[in-house]
């Protein structure tokens, strides 16, 4: 038998000249030797130094093969080493430069490297801790085909490919070059499958020198090749798994949703990372049930919230759901919907409480705008329907009453009445002429009374009503008037801006109580479409002439405000009130692309802004008319006369 190297061979050889000079001293060796077949061995053993003892004179030497017992332990020793480093979570790239390290202690003179394959299938580099770089560069991206090198064979065939001396081999033929630089004279290569069965690589062993493999080479390169498959493998699927979780936490923060625990005796509780995105809580906060109830939700859910966990804990297995508002740190209040389930331990107690949380404020905010759009629609319909009947009636009622005012004032006529009928006839005139101003309002409601837009001043037209007004809201009522400089035009019917103006004067006056004050003024605003109501649809943004009327009033509820406009809606008692008051003034507002707002709290009284669209300063008086003093005559035409009702002809 022999030592396997030269450098093995001198090192024995220097530690056997010490011990000689160390009479009666015992060692314990652990070697390597090749036996006449060439296999290669362990031995382990202990040498007695007798030299000066006068029987012996030598050196006495007992040995026995532990070559197995080497090749476990060392086997044992691999496969710990790699296993912590995975356990550890140690990068792919180190537990492989590790695997070629401890395969260069049991394989010494040799270099070693872990070569691997990409989609394509081009080398690319896996870890080669004691060879040159440049070896490494100059073969990385190369696509492997048959007879390339050991590596590359042995990788496109999918076998062992050993190639004693690349000298002699003409697949290194490409690479004399590196053979010659980096001293790569013999190369055993070990291709490496997954669980497939797919090559993803090789290992490679190469030497100095020409050198033959032994068998038990040869297992230690297949056990290295599966023990590198392994954290090939192990390494693939934690990376699926982190793109997966990756995945699924952007799918869980674009869809605003997270995931919480709950130990339910502790009351401790767990949350993903989108939970306090969505609460803003601090991330150094560890949550309880107590603390979301407390500090989470809003003091008017929390109960509920509260009794649907305690529903779960008595039923366990049962999903319970609840959508709820929370507060968050910034005071903004968003909208969640929970679902939690609570499970049992093995003894049936519920123990824990598992669910997730999503961010759903957009979702209510759609089903409120549906809501108001839903209820705006049926509002519209409700008000058109009124209309055409508002419009039918007045229309035929108009009829009796032009009827009932001409024959009044034909009999107002005569000379001769008595005055106790005169007063009678006045006070159904009188009453005929209320019910005609009754019927205009029905008539403009209903948009059937025809308007003749002019390009008016609202402070000219309202001071011109100021003494109207005066003595429409009575001596313990002050009306202020604050009308704006360079108040820009509008282009309305003057009739309706009285009727607008009276109307609202009129509620105010109504909604005081005892002595208050009525503002009117005036003002130019701009209105962005955000600030212009979603139910005005014909008004557009630009440059508005506000008109404010404000009053000291009793004012009105949320709920009262949602239905003012409705058609022959009222708060004034019975007799009192027509309810087509805002509704025939928001009627013209609308018919002239305005839009009106509103706001008003119980106590604080009420204002209204009647904003109508500015027009250019122009002039508006009408031209002039010349006519001739006599009337024409006419060319003969006839003019056709229709009305069906015959008493009005």
């Amino acid at each position: 038998m022999q030592f396997l190297s030269d450098r093995e061979t001198s090192e024995v050889a220097e530690q056997l000249t010490l011990f000689a000079n160390q009479p009666g001293q015992t060692v314990q060796f652990l070697h390597r030797l090749k036996k006449a077949d060439g296999t290669v061995i362990w031995v382990e053993g202990s040498a007695r130094n007798l030299l000066k003892a006068p029987a012996v004179e030598g050196i006495v030497v007992n040995f026995q093969d532990v070559t197995e017992r080497v090749r476990a332990d060392q086997s044992e020793k691999t496969q710990r080493v790699v296993f912590e480093q995975m356990a550890a979570k140690t990068p792919v790239s180190t537990i492989l430069s590790t695997i070629c390290l401890l395969a260069e202690e049991h394989l010494p003179e040799s270099r070693t490297s872990l070569l691997l394959l990409d989609h394509r299938r081009r080398i690319r580099q896996g870890a080669s801790p004691n060879l040159p770089d440049e070896l490494i560069r100059s073969i990385t991206g190369i696509e492997i085909v048959d007879n390339l090198g050991s590596c590359g064979t042995a990788m496109y065939r999918g076998v062992r490919i050993i190639t004693e001396d690349t000298q002699a081999d003409e697949r290194w033929a490409p690479f004399r070059d590196l053979v010659d630089r980096f001293h790569l004279r013999s190369c055993w290569s070990v291709p490496i499958h997954d669980s497939k069965g797919d090559v993803i690589g090789a290992f490679a062993v190469y030497h100095d020198c020409p050198a033959t493999p032994t068998n038990d080479d040869l297992r230690l390169l297949d056990d290295l090749a599966r023990l590198t498959s392994m954290v090939l493998m192990r390494a693939d699927e934690d990376l699926q798994l982190q793109r997966s979780d990756s995945l699924l936490r952007e799918a869980q923060r674009r869809a605003h949703l997270g995931y919480w625990l709950l130990d339910i005796a502790t009351e401790k509780m767990e949350w993903s990372d989108e939970v306090y995105q969505i609460t803003g809580v601090d991330r150094g906060i560890e949550p309880t049930l107590s603390f979301a109830l407390e500090h989470v939700f809003l003091r008017e859910d929390a109960p509920a919230v509260g009794a649907r966990y305690r529903e779960a804990v008595s039923n366990p297995g049962r999903i319970v759901t609840l959508d709820a508002r929370l507060k968050r740190p910034d005071n903004e209040v968003r909208w969640v919907a929970l679902e939690g389930c609570a499970f049992p331990d093995e003894l049936g107690i519920p123990s824990e409480m598992r669910g997730i949380v999503q961010d759903i404020t957009e979702r209510k905010k759609a089903d409120e705008e549906r809501a108001q759009l839903q209820s705006q629609l049926w509002q519209a319909q409700k008000v058109d329907s009124i209309g055409r009947l508002a419009g039918g009636v007045a229309h035929d009622f108009n009829n009796m009453l032009a009827v009932i005012l001409g024959h009044t004032e034909l009999a107002l006529s005569e000379q001769t009445l008595p005055q106790s009928l005169i007063i009678h006839l006045q006070e159904i005139q009188q009453a005929a002429q209320r019910s005609a101003q009754l019927t205009r309002q029905l008539l403009t409601f209903a948009r059937r009374q025809a308007a003749v837009p002019t390009t008016l001043c609202l402070n000219k037209s309202i001071g011109g009503l100021l003494q109207m007004l005066r003595r429409l809201i009575g001596e313990n009522t002050r009306l202020v008037w604050q009308p704006a400089e360079h108040l820009c035009n509008v282009c309305i019917d003057p009739v309706q801006v009285d009727q607008i103006v009276a109307n609202m004067v009129v509620n105010s006056r109504d909604a005081i109580d005892g002595d208050g004050v009525i503002r009117l003024s005036t003002r130019n605003q701009h209105f962005s479409a955000e600030a212009i109501p979603a139910t005005c649809t014909a008004a557009v943004p630009g440059d508005f002439v506000v008109l404010t009327i404000s009053d000291t009033g009793v004012g009105m509820s949320e709920e009262i405000l949602q239905r003012i406009f409705e058609p022959f809606f009222t708060t004034k008692p019975v007799g009192e009130g027509t309810g087509l008051g805002l509704a025939t003034v928001q009627g013209i507002v609308d018919q002239n692309c305005g839009f009106i707002r509103c706001r008003s709290s119980p106590g604080g009284g009420t204002t209204f802004e009647i904003c109508l669209p500015a027009i250019p300063t122009i002039s508006s008086e009408p031209p002039v008319q010349h006519h001739d003093e006599d009337p024409d005559a006419g060319r003969g035409e006839l003019v056709l006369l229709v009305e069906d009702e015959e008493r009005l002809l």
